[in-house]
């Protein structure tokens, strides 16, 4: 496990009773809501990645989470504790350190565990 420090944590400040606007692009957009059983782990932003990225995850209450970075063996590469907020959550990530290739990360909330890939470039 590496000790390089790559996340800081920001929630969306602009929610009301569980709802969110999700923009796809110029001509779509989707209302969503969640509840307090909600947890769901989003694509990074971009994908590929190139040094930065964002990960959202969205939580239906205040709950502790673990995130985990994975090469493609299985081996982990990073992990940290997040302290999540009801809503959406932004992990910013600085992955200058991983090689070009295939990641995985995941959120885990001691009751659910949600997986993605990303794409690491240099």
């Amino acid at each position: 496990m590496s000790n390089v420090p790559i996340i800081q944590t920001t929630t969306q400040d602009d929610i009301v009773t569980g709802y969110y606007l999700e923009i796809l692009d110029n001509t779509t957009s989707i209302l969503g809501e969640y509840d307090f059983r909600s947890f769901e782990l989003r694509d990074p932003i971009p994908n590929p990645v190139y040094n930065q990225t964002k990960i959202q995850f969205i939580s239906g209450k205040h709950e502790t989470i673990e995130f985990v970075i994975y090469d493609m063996l299985g081996k982990q590469i990073n992990s940290r504790i997040i302290s999540a907020e009801r809503g959406i959550n932004t992990i910013d990530l600085n992955i200058n350190y991983l090689d070009e290739g295939i990641y995985m990360y995941s959120i885990n909330n001691g009751e659910d565990f949600l997986t993605k890939r990303m794409i690491v470039t240099e």
